[in-house]
């Protein structure tokens, strides 16, 4: 934490040596009010204040209310499974238009087109959300022995996960 915020004072305090090209650095630290950068200038972004300790849950709710005010081109970095899914949960549940990449944190990391697999695994990507939990994800506890591979493959063959989390069903009719 105490790294985390020297890191963040420390681009906010010497902005002055970061590129200046028109481009926006939103700065998430441990403050619950990001600040954003941009060509000298530094501003807290009230509009992008957030609680919530996650931070997978927090660079997809930044990247989400960038496209949803107008960006057309948005770059998330990031090598998280969890970001890419709510990434890809939200693109096509807000229905989306913008060019949105989830690019690597390093060189040999490779970048994934979210507008491109949005469009191509659209009839899965409601039942997205509940597979990932069921194959595992930061935030809880998943079941052992159920592998990404197989549920993409049961997914794509037609089963559905809608029936997950709904308290009004009976377990049974859940499984």
């Amino acid at each position: 934490v105490q790294l985390i915020k020297l890191i963040c004072t420390y681009l906010s305090d010497h902005a002055d040596v970061l590129p200046q090209n028109g481009n926006n650095l939103v700065i998430t630290g441990p403050d619950p009010t990001p600040v954003q950068i941009c060509d000298l200038r530094v501003m807290a972004r009230h509009d992008l204040r957030t609680t919530h300790e996650e931070a997978d849950v927090v660079i997809v709710q930044q990247a989400i209310y960038l496209a949803t005010t107008g960006v057309t081109s948005i770059r998330v970095v990031a090598d998280d499974t969890d970001v890419c899914v709510l990434l890809l949960y939200y693109y096509h549940s807000q229905e989306l238009t913008c060019n949105l990449v989830m690019a690597g944190t390093s060189h040999g990391r490779t970048s994934v087109d979210i507008k491109a697999t949005a469009d191509k695994y659209g009839h899965i990507i409601s039942d997205l959300l509940p597979a990932h939990v069921l194959t595992g994800c930061d935030t809880v506890a998943y079941m052992w022995g159920i592998g990404k591979v197989a549920v993409v493959k049961s997914l794509s063959a037609g089963k559905q996960l809608g029936k997950l989390g709904n308290l009004q069903l009976q377990m049974t009719e859940i499984i």
